[in-house]
């Protein structure tokens, strides 16, 4: 809360749900304020990521409409979001962001596709598109979509959390000193990610 810059962005509500009520109500109040100012914000929403061949429209709807319930009850109408994520899903179905664009999202994030199609997206620069959900509803149906280009966990050379050490301090002898290095290394993989794209903005996720 004391760096209006950083955000946090949260995804599935079974997990969110458990955590919150686990929480004192002034962490409650605190969670509130930091998801109407923006600090905190939700993709999806629904109770889950779930998965896109052997559902049914049914399954699809009530999940949703269970994180969206819960979402709207405990933090408000203003804190839904507009963006859908599906990162896990293994494969994606059309009827996914016919759904989305119905329901009001403005873009939808994917990953797992086949690695041919992939790198054949990259190559070509084809990794963002309208996708049209539908033929016959036409464009009701069309969302933003975004594939991530390497996965949606945290790159190596900006994983904190896991092996990684910036060492900058002269007088601890036990690790070579590779600030420069690692800061060399970030840039270098962010402008290879760069060429995937028809603009400057990329997403480089951090987290798993």
């Amino acid at each position: 809360m004391d760096n209006p810059e950083r955000r946090f962005t949260y995804v599935e509500m079974a997990y969110f749900y458990r955590w919150w009520n686990e929480q004192s109500q002034d962490m409650q109040q605190n969670v509130v304020k930091l998801a109407k100012s923006g600090q905190l914000e939700f993709n999806l929403a629904g109770w889950c990521m779930n998965d896109e061949a052997a559902t049914s429209f049914f399954s699809v709807i009530n999940q949703m409409s269970e994180g969206a319930l819960f979402l709207h009850d405990q933090l408000g109408p203003d804190t839904y979001p507009k963006v859908g994520w599906h990162v896990d899903p293994f494969g994606h179905s059309s009827v996914t962001p016919s759904l989305w664009a119905d329901m009001g999202f403005d873009a939808f994030g994917i990953n797992r596709i086949d690695f041919r199609d992939k790198d054949r997206r990259k190559a070509n620069k084809e990794l963002e598109f309208i996708w049209r959900g539908s033929r016959s509803l036409g464009s009701d149906t069309e969302i933003f979509t975004h594939i991530m280009d390497s996965h949606y966990c945290t790159p190596g050379e900006c994983n904190y959390d896991g092996q990684l050490l910036v060492q900058n301090d002269p007088l601890l002898p036990t690790y070579p000193l590779n600030l420069v290095d690692q800061g060399d290394a970030f840039v270098k993989m962010a402008r290879s990610r760069n060429q995937w794209y028809r603009h400057d903005h990329i997403l480089i996720p951090f987290g798993c």
